[in-house]
């Protein structure tokens, strides 16, 4: 891609520069915010030290015209979030400037950025470039590793020669001692700052401020001829660059651009006309929403009440299914919206959702439809499967999670609060909160090294009460380059598990120890669920990446172990390679981590998964710091169900959660075959969050009719089963449920009434439902030494309770006083 850079001429924005030149990308165009013309103070966007050389430092050095726009504004919306257009903020100087720069270079379609940790300047960048000039941002400095291992990179590996220009961290830093020295030359300091004072080794907390004179980049090396020293009476200081030049380097440039590698971006089409019936379309009924303490709330099977016919006669049958999908697609977006609003709520409470498609064709249209339904700023965290054929011949499938209030107190300014008369009363409890937030949320939307760009308008991760995460399905993507891995599935699993693993690390280094349940999505073309040689492998993949936690040193970029302490990821040792040869180690560290072996890990294969992966991950994972204070209990139960057991007393509830089909009685059977019922359940704080996953599997090889409603009154049963310490599901706190089905043993509309009348029978109060038609199923059991290869699962339940008053005030007790 060609883009342009946003450079301060600091060692950030230079060597993101390289990382993406690096990529194949093409540099065209820089741009500089300077100095304000009119007030004289700090940004909390943009460096201006030294400022005064770019324009040498990009012609001459980069050889690449550079665009220097005045700052008119200043830092007037401070929050974390960003979405007003306010003239007066210097956010905008940036818009326009960017805006300039597009319009004298066509050809770009990125912008990079050295944002290495800070959420404020991303978010903004992100804003801006993503979100109004639809450019894809670029910032390979994110979350790439430790402060102190970028700068090894920096100074020893890539020879990036720069000076302090600015310094703000007396009495570590002081202006007449270290400004104009090389940051080879203070490397040593940096260290010990960091060790005494936890300075920011690479000057994150604006301790310090660069200049590179020379990279590999750059044509000429820049040269200082007069610079003089400013010091503040506050032991800040600044170096004044009164001239300097470009001169020739020995040997000219080192870094030789490789051919471009371009790499597809989903591109928004425009979407034909839809010609629809004119006849009103009658809703006789709203999906069910099983709503929990504490507001939040899930919502059951979204369908359209029918396939609905287009008018219009279309040629092709690709192109009329992909508008029948939107049309479906638009109906879900119409029910959904009655539902919230029954609720008090909006589409910026949904939290999370996962949407089954007929095709992964279908992806891109319906996109489109989505983003405008959810918006760009702060979406749900979503997983997308194609699933093949829905009930009824249907295309589209959606279930959402809600938090409610959570939308507007992530947008609402806390100085409003003045007017908490006009808010609503959740609303002004989430902002007036000190110990605990109701919702956050990780949305990046630049390419880096970190973890994958989101494919659509949809976040990493929601976060509940800052204990619950619903993290978005990820699978087998470079981050830097948004490619798969390889063609092979089992890369692909280990990349997704690397990519969940960084996503997870972002959380205040959350881990894959802190996980409550776990799918995954295989590509039924890819991976064949019922070869035994093939499971073993992938259970293998999976215990492994769980174990090593995907090859990821948690907290080692934000310098955090378990107990939140500073350490040294590498032991005193360089780099984390140096670290494995010294002392043998490979470079997949694997543990005995109990809560591996004992995690509700279910494996599902389908037709489709996006960009044509063939491995996704999708999980919900507990906070690091509520996980640590909390007890977990783990258990498995198995139960053999022989034709003779009893069947359920059949009872229709009456729910609303249907989607127009008939549910009739099953016929009783004397064939059912013998079946083995087998749950592993995790349950956190004495309850107050479970996760558990049931299966049924066909002992015997001859296959027989199935009393469908036999056996999921004994798969809802199962989950009432206590452990030793006399602790189970919460099954009538239970939130949802999702049931995965065989398409090959069972059919949907029977799956649906046998389920009903088996939860009418059971349970007093009915969770809400989705069901999702697969092709294959396998329940991940380690406890048994290795997969269990001779039994067909048939069908699966993933059941989570969560009673969030319960979570938050125990998170209360433990660390909120």
């Amino acid at each position: 891609m060609d883009f342009v850079a946003l450079v301060s001429g600091g060692k950030d924005s230079i060597y993101s520069i390289l990382e993406a030149c690096r990529l194949g990308h093409q540099l065209v165009a820089c741009v500089h915010l300077g100095r304000p013309t009119a007030v004289e103070e700090e940004s909390y966007m943009y460096q201006t030290a030294a400022s005064e050389a770019l324009q040498v430092l990009v012609e001459e050095c980069l050889q690449v015209p550079l665009i220097l726009y005045p700052r008119q504004g200043r830092s007037v919306h401070t929050s974390l979030t960003y979405s007003q257009q306010d003239a007066s903020d210097e956010v905008e100087d940036l818009y326009h400037a960017l805006q300039m720069a597009v319009e004298r270079f066509p050809t770009v379609s990125a912008v990079c950025s050295g944002a290495i940790l800070s959420t404020y300047q991303r978010v903004r960048i992100e804003h801006v470039v993503c979100g109004r000039l639809g450019l894809q941002s670029l910032s390979f400095l994110w979350r790439l590793a430790d402060q102190k291992q970028i700068m090894l990179r920096m100074i020893q590996d890539d020879q990036i020669h720069a000076v302090l220009v600015r310094v703000a961290a007396p009495p570590g830093l002081v202006p007449h001692r270290h400004l104009n020295k090389t940051l080879h030359e203070l490397q040593p300091l940096f260290w010990k700052l960091h060790q005494q004072y936890q300075m920011h080794v690479c000057g994150e907390g604006g301790e310090y401020e660069s200049l590179v004179l020379d990279c590999p980049l750059y044509h000429k090396k820049l040269v200082l001829d007069d610079v003089e020293i400013r010091a503040a009476e506050d032991g800040t200081g600044e170096l004044l660059i009164r001239a300097c030049h470009a001169e020739d380097k020995n040997g000219g440039r080192s870094f030789v651009y490789t051919q471009p590698k371009v790499t597809p971006i989903s591109t928004l089409h425009p979407v034909p006309s839809l010609h629809r019936s004119t006849a009103p379309l009658h809703l006789g009924f709203l999906p069910h929403v099983c709503i929990s303490n504490g507001g939040l709330w899930h919502v059951s099977e979204i369908m359209s009440p029918s396939p609905g016919v287009l008018d219009a006669t279309l040629q092709q049958v690709e192109e009329f299914e992909a508008n029948q999908a939107v049309y479906e697609m638009l109906e879900i977006f119409s029910l959904l919206k009655r539902v919230l609003h029954k609720h008090g709520c909006t589409a910026q409470d949904v939290v999370m959702v996962h949407l089954y498609l007929s095709r992964m064709s279908h992806f891109v249209l319906i996109n489109q439809h989505y983003q405008e339904f959810f918006g760009t700023m702060l979406p749900p965290s979503r997983s997308c499967v194609a699933v093949g054929v829905l009930p009824g011949g249907r295309r589209v499938s959606m279930d959402c999670v809600v938090q409610h209030a959570s939308g507007a107190s992530l947008r609402i300014d806390p100085s409003q609060l003045d007017d908490a008369a006009n808010l609503d009363r959740a609303v002004v409890a989430a902002l007036t909160n000190k110990t605990s937030k109701l919702r956050e949320v990780l949305h990046v939307q630049s390419r880096s090294h970190w973890a994958p760009v989101c494919v659509g308008p949809y976040s990493q991760v929601n976060t509940i009460r800052s204990v619950l995460h619903f993290v978005a399905g990820q699978i087998g993507l470079v981050p830097a380059t948004m490619t798969l891995v390889s063609e092979s599935w089992s890369l692909q699993l280990k990349q997704a598990w690397k990519n969940l693993a960084r996503v997870l690390d972002a959380l205040d280094a959350t881990s894959l120890d802190h996980l409550m349940s776990g799918l995954v999505y295989c590509s039924s073309k890819a991976i064949q669920l019922s070869d035994p040689d093939t499971l073993i492998q992938l259970e293998s993949i999976c215990m492994e990446q769980l174990q090593s936690n995907g090859g990821v040193l948690s907290g080692a970029i934000d310098s955090i172990n378990n107990n939140h302490q500073e350490v040294d990821p590498y032991d005193g040792y360089e780099d984390e390679e140096t670290m494995r040869e010294m002392t043998n180690t490979s470079s997949v560290v694997v543990d005995d981590r109990p809560g591996a072996k004992f995690l509700p890990l279910l494996v599902v294969s389908v037709p489709e998964l996006p960009v044509g992966a063939l491995a996704e991950v999708e999980v919900m994972a507990l906070s690091r710091g509520y996980a640590s204070t909390i007890d977990l209990e783990n258990h498995v139960f198995k139960r053999t169900l022989a034709p003779s057991d009893s069947t359920v007393n059949k009872a229709y509830p009456d729910l609303g959660w249907d989607t127009g089909y008939l549910f009739v009685p099953e016929k009783s059977t004397q064939t059912d075959p013998r079946l083995e019922v087998k749950m592993i359940c995790r349950t956190a704080d004495m309850g107050a969050i479970s996760s558990a996953i049931v299966t049924a599997s066909m002992i015997d090889d001859e296959i027989l009719d199935i009393n469908a409603t036999n056996l999921f009154g004994r798969m809802l049963e199962m989950l009432k089963r206590k452990s030793e310490r006399g602790i189970s599901f919460d099954v009538e706190g239970m939130m949802n449920i999702r049931v995965y089905y065989s398409s090959k043993y069972m059919d949907s509309t029977l799956v649906r009434s046998a389920f009903s009348f088996a939860m009418g029978s059971l349970l007093n109060n009915f969770p809400a439902v989705t069901f999702i038609p697969v092709d294959n199923i396998h329940l991940l059991d380690w406890t048994i030494g290795g997969p269990e290869t001779s039994a067909r699962s048939i069908v699966a339940m993933q059941a989570n309770s969560v009673d969030t008053v319960k979570m938050e005030t125990s998170r209360w007790l433990r660390m909120g006083r």
